[in-house]
């Protein structure tokens, strides 16, 4: 009896249908120019697609706000332009060398922070650089690290209406630009140190043996803000604002 040649069909296209849909690794190589649309930058010579896994180890790359990757390991260089983390994306922020961000980080997925280099954020208009990052409802910023994010002018920002975290680490990392917060902060390891300052809302939240300090600059009570959980929340430096009782968990 003979095969239909529908069926035979079938069985190849399905192979080339999965194969379509794989995740390349591409690695960052800033052949020419810094720009993440030129294929020549990357190994093998692609542009990222939203399934891709991303590698930058060095350099200076200047990703367009519609750049698209599946996971970026990010490990050392500059980036500026706008880099952007969709929801189920992930950006591994690692390696023992210093990552300038010159332009919004704005995550609406992962981002897990480890290694022993600073990330430091940049904002400065007059010099068209413009740091600062906003993790989103919903989204996840995992701190792994004793590090320091640190900061350039002093106008830097991260915006926090997700979750962040500190996961490992048992010593301090710090948090050196202004500190906005209208949802969850968690110290599961060590200290989180805000030291620039910011609005203290939503929830901060230590384990036993954990911290939460604000440790310099000005802040501001903006909603009101829960500290509980069976380890610290410490006001060591700076100043605070309060319109409102705090409320204890």
């Amino acid at each position: 009896m003979k095969t239909p040649i529908r069926f035979l069909l079938a069985g190849f296209i399905l192979p080339f249908g999965i194969m379509a849909g794989r995740s390349t690794t591409i690695i960052w190589t800033n052949t020419t120019t810094g720009n993440w649309t030129n294929a020549a930058n990357w190994s093998p010579n692609q542009v990222p697609g939203a399934g891709d896994h991303v590698i930058i180890n060095s350099g200076t790359i200047t990703a367009p706000a519609n750049a698209t990757f599946g996971i970026m390991d990010w490990n050392g260089g500059q980036i500026s332009g706008a880099l952007t983390v969709v929801t189920n994306g992930v950006l591994n922020i690692s390696g023992s060398t210093e990552k300038d961000l010159y332009c919004p980080l704005t995550n609406s997925g992962t981002v897990t922070w480890t290694g022993t280099g600073t990330l430091r954020v940049f904002y400065y208009p007059g010099g068209n650089l413009y740091g600062a990052i906003y993790n989103l409802a919903g989204a996840l910023f995992d701190i792994q690290n004793d590090q320091t994010l640190g900061n350039y002018t002093g106008t830097e920002i991260f915006g926090n209406a997700g979750t962040m975290r500190k996961s490992a680490g048992s010593g301090t990392t710090t948090i050196s630009p202004q500190f906005n917060n209208t949802s969850t902060v968690a110290a599961l390891s060590g200290t989180i140190a805000f030291s620039g300052g910011g609005n203290l809302g939503g929830q901060y939240t230590t384990t036993s043996g954990t911290a939460v300090s604000l440790t310099g600059g000005s802040f501001l009570q903006a909603g009101t803000p829960v500290f509980s959980g069976g380890g610290q929340s410490q006001m060591t430096a700076g100043t605070l604002t309060l319109p409102s009782d705090l409320i204890p968990g």
